[in-house]
């Protein structure tokens, strides 16, 4: 290398915009060539709760919910609330000979007209887009519809928009298998051998699917990106993991790993537990870095940020949510 080359790399490298972390009261400030981003250890309100099976979504000037007495309206203290019987029975759902036979059912006791759970929500401005499921006497679901909740002059009105061709393997009572993103109310459901991306355009009011060339067992789609994970389990007792691409609407097998899965984060990192360790895993470049298990996680724009302990903090990283790459540190003065 020239004398000149390494003058003008010294000086690329000191020019070059620098990224900092600090910290105070809680809150994590990271500042860089992507703006400034703050992240707070305290949580934000979280509007779905797994462990209760509750859904408590702000919409407009309601709130709407979701618990063991269905759907829920609550405004200014009081509430209101519909089980949708009704579209258990829909003609525009199913054939008389269908109905009837649904009614033979719920006359056996192995099925129920109230809508048992919630499979995945999304609220989008002013309106909140729900899959509303039923499941049968053990616990399969038989009907999942796609539904639209407005709130024109403080009055809820629900619309049925339609069904996804296949069902979703969401379970429990409230799930998160619903994303929105550039105009799209997007899933992944299951059919026979193939797992299926299914979108609704809110524009055309219209359904698509795309098969995915492979049966997942399990799938998720991540907020804020265009990217999703695909999990199929092998006779070892591993997991195949793929990247689901949204954009392409296609999947490809990226790792296989052994473990639980903890958490998944944009715009594709995995974050998992094996023998003791914490690793993240990057779906897109199949990197993995492993980190505290005290180790608290959070997506931004410009990488994965890590501090520990997740509570008190003494340290921090800003990684590259694809190479691990180290952008930032921070620790404790």
């Amino acid at each position: 290398m020239s004398l000149a080359s390494l003058a003008a790399g010294i000086v690329l490298t000191q020019q070059a915009p620098l990224r900092q972390i600090t910290f105070q009261d809680d809150l994590f400030t990271i500042n860089g060539p992507e703006g400034k981003t703050n992240v707070s250890l305290n949580p934000g309100f979280e509007p779905m709760n797994t462990a209760t099976g509750r859904l408590w979504l702000p919409v407009a000037d309601h709130v709407l919910t979701f618990d063991s007495n269905g759907i829920g309206f609550r405004k200014n203290n009081k509430s209101t609330y519909a089980t949708y019987n009704s579209i258990a029975t829909s003609d525009k759902l199913f054939t008389k000979e269908q109905r009837d036979q649904i009614n033979r059912d719920v006359a056996a006791g192995t099925k129920k007209l109230e809508v048992s759970a919630v499979s995945g929500w999304e609220k989008v401005n002013d309106t909140a887009f729900i899959i509303l499921r039923w499941d049968d006497k053990a616990g399969k679901p038989w009907l999942e519809a796609l539904m639209r909740f407005d709130f024109p002059k403080g009055k809820p009105t629900v619309t049925y928009l339609g069904r996804f061709d296949s069902f979703t393997q969401a379970t429990g009572r409230v799930n998160d298998k619903l994303i929105f993103e550039n105009g799209e109310l997007s899933t992944v459901t299951h059919s026979g051998d193939v797992s299926l991306l299914e979108s609704y355009s809110i524009e055309s009011k219209s359904f698509t699917k795309s098969p995915l060339g492979a049966n997942f067992v399990d799938a998720k789609l991540v907020p804020g990106s265009l990217s999703g994970l695909g999990i199929q389990r092998t006779p070892a007792q591993t997991y195949i993991v793929s990247l689901i691409d949204r954009e392409t609407k296609t999947s490809q097998a990226v790792g296989e790993i052994r473990g639980e899965i903890a958490g998944l984060y944009a715009p594709s990192v995995l974050h998992y537990k094996s023998n003791g360790r914490s690793i993240l895993f990057s779906l897109s470049s199949g990197s993995e870095i492993v980190i505290p298990n005290d180790c608290g996680i959070e997506s931004i724009n410009s990488g994965i940020l890590l501090w520990t302990p997740a509570q008190k903090p003494k340290a921090a990283a800003l990684y590259s949510s694809t190479s691990f790459r180290t952008l930032a540190r921070w620790s404790q003065p």
